[in-house]
């Protein structure tokens, strides 16, 4: 069998799934790198895996992780906007800058 690296990747990644409703997979991919490939695949899954492009068309979330990611604003409602349409993993940017604040939150 050979099993693709990425597979085996997210295979490992997907152990970190938590219970409490909270995130299965912290993804830090920059724009370009293959993340709606990810995302493709974390569906399969059954992952609902955010994507950059999903803050360009809520405002909410547009508004809410500029003032993180550019202004120095508040994580929690960052991670709110993600968490109240049912994200369970994330991709790309913005999300991908929020990594620290994503791995302290759910270690």
């Amino acid at each position: 069998w050979r099993v693709p690296l990425l597979a085996v990747l997210i295979g490992v990644l997907l152990d970190f799934a938590h219970a409490d409703g909270g995130f299965g997979l912290i993804g830090a991919g920059l724009p370009c790198t293959g993340t709606q490939s990810f995302v493709a695949a974390l569906k399969k899954l059954g992952y609902r895996s955010s994507h950059g492009l999903d803050t360009f068309l809520n405002q909410t979330m547009r508004d809410t992780w500029s003032a993180y990611a550019h202004g120095g604003g508040p994580f929690e409602p960052a991670l709110k906007t993600i968490l109240d349409v049912g994200m369970n993993a994330t991709n790309d940017v913005p999300f991908a800058f929020a990594w620290k604040d994503l791995a302290e939150r759910y270690p």
